[in-house]
C-alpha cells in the first residue's frame, strides 16, 4: 500500500506537470505528499563564497503554490521541505529515504541540452538510485485528475481507478490505443 509519496519540484512546467500528478495521486491513494525543492549549488566567481541558485523566498514561493494547490485539492497530508545540495538527484533520494517515502514524482523536460549527452539528467539518477519507484512525468496533455476516467477503466475498476494503481485487478480488455 502507497501511504507517502514525494514529488521533487523546480521552477520548471515538468515540474508543475509532476506536481498536479502527484497531487492526483496521493488524493486517489489517501497518501501523505511531500514536496521537496532542493537548492543546488553553483559556482562562485569569488573564492571560498558558496553560492545558490535560487534565494530563499523563490523556493518558499513555489512551495508554498504547490502546498496551496494541494489542499484545494483536499489533500490534508501535504509537507513542504528544501535543502541546500551540490548532487540535486542524491539529495531527491536522501529525502525520499528519511520520509520513507513508497513513490517519488519528478518532472522532466523532453529538450535535452548538449552537455546532459555527456552526464545523466538529475530524473534519470532519480530513477537509478532511489529505494522505491520512480515516475517521470514529462508532459499531462490534459488535466486528468479533474476527469473521469475512461468507459473502460470505470467498467473494470467499478468506476474506482485505485485498486489498479495499487496491484488489484487489470481490465480484461487490451488497453486504448497510445495517441
Amino acid at each position: 500500500m502507497m501511504t507517502q509519496i514525494l514529488c521533487a519540484i523546480d521552477d520548471t512546467k515538468p515540474s508543475e506537470n509532476a506536481a498536479d500528478f502527484a497531487i492526483s495521486l496521493a488524493s486517489q491513494l489517501s497518501a501523505g505528499l511531500v514536496f521537496y525543492m532542493v537548492n543546488p549549488a553553483i559556482p562562485s566567481r569569488l573564492r571560498g563564497i558558496p553560492g545558490n541558485l535560487w534565494p530563499d523566498n523563490y523556493i518558499r514561493g513555489h512551495l508554498d503554490e504547490a502546498l496551496r494547490r494541494a489542499r484545494q485539492a483536499g489533500l490534508q497530508r501535504v509537507s513542504c521541505e528544501t535543502h541546500r545540495a551540490t548532487s540535486v538527484a542524491s539529495a531527491i533520494v536522501t529525502c525520499a529515504d528519511l520520509y520513507e517515502a513508497d513513490f517519488i514524482v519528478v518532472g522532466a523536460s523532453s529538450q535535452r541540452r548538449i552537455f546532459d549527452f555527456f552526464r545523466r539528467t538529475v530524473s534519470r539518477a532519480v530513477a537509478e538510485t532511489a529505494s522505491c519507484p520512480v515516475l517521470i512525468v514529462r508532459h499531462v496533455s490534459r488535466q486528468w485528475s479533474r476527469r473521469r476516467p475512461s468507459p473502460q477503466i470505470r467498467r473494470a475498476t467499478g468506476g474506482d481507478i485505485a485498486p489498479m494503481i495499487k496491484g488489484g485487478s487489470k481490465p480484461s480488455h487490451p488497453p486504448p490505443p497510445a495517441l
